[in-house]
């Protein structure tokens, strides 16, 4: 298998653009706390909203390699969902632009990726769906998977405690990210991050030095 080089160029130029503009992040985090104190947000959305956020600031944190930084901003993200999503599920009700993307990520288990890596097992019902691929292949469930998605494949690897099958995928989804453009370019890949930290746990062996999943 031919090796990937470690970083691209557009990863470089991806960073520049998320520490430049870190700092409306924090702009919006001030915004949101000062309108939630008027009464302009509900306690879902609220949480739901610092939660992104925190995420954001996250990403800036691991592309300049402050990773105990980055997954701090992790943690305190996951709580903010957890308390989103948590309120969620008791039928308090929230704007419907809340309620839609909170309803997206459960079925995607987006959230899911985080909560595996930081071990966060014992969130995970309350932040996916049953039916979603986290779930499944963390009930050691294989899930049906192309070529063109090798996310899936990598959870299908570690049901099946594949290490080469898992590298390949992993490589594809390296390739994957780099043809993004800039604007869209994944510099932090939690899709992957996640999944090989739970291939790690389930004892795979394989390469995953790559700049954007690259966090030991």
């Amino acid at each position: 298998m031919k090796p990937l080089d470690y970083k691209t160029t557009k990863w470089e130029k991806r960073k520049e653009m998320l520490i430049k503009d870190s700092h409306y992040t924090f702009d919006e985090i001030q915004t949101i706390e000062k309108k939630f104190l008027e009464g302009d947000f509900d306690d879902i959305h609220y949480h739901y909203l610092l939660g992104l956020l925190q995420i954001q600031i996250s990403e800036t944190e691991f592309v300049q390699g402050n990773f105990d930084n980055w997954k701090n901003k992790l943690l305190d993200s996951m709580q903010h969902f957890y308390t989103a999503f948590q309120l969620f599920h008791t039928g308090k009700k929230t704007s419907k632009s809340a309620q839609f993307n909170i309803e997206q990520k459960l079925q995607s288990g987006y959230l899911g990726y985080y909560a595996i890596l930081l071990e966060q097992y014992d969130l995970i019902d309350t932040i996916t769906n049953s039916n979603c691929g986290i779930a499944q292949m963390l009930s050691g469930k294989m899930i049906p998977a192309d070529h063109k998605n090798p996310i899936a494949q990598m959870q299908n690897a570690i049901v099946a405690k594949n290490s080469k099958e898992f590298e390949t995928a992993l490589k594809e989804r390296i390739k994957q990210i780099r043809r993004f453009s800039v604007d869209y370019y994944l510099c932090c890949d939690i899709f992957s991050i996640g999944l090989i930290a739970e291939a790690q746990r389930q004892g795979l062996e394989f390469d995953f030095h790559y700049i954007e999943t690259d966090f030991k």
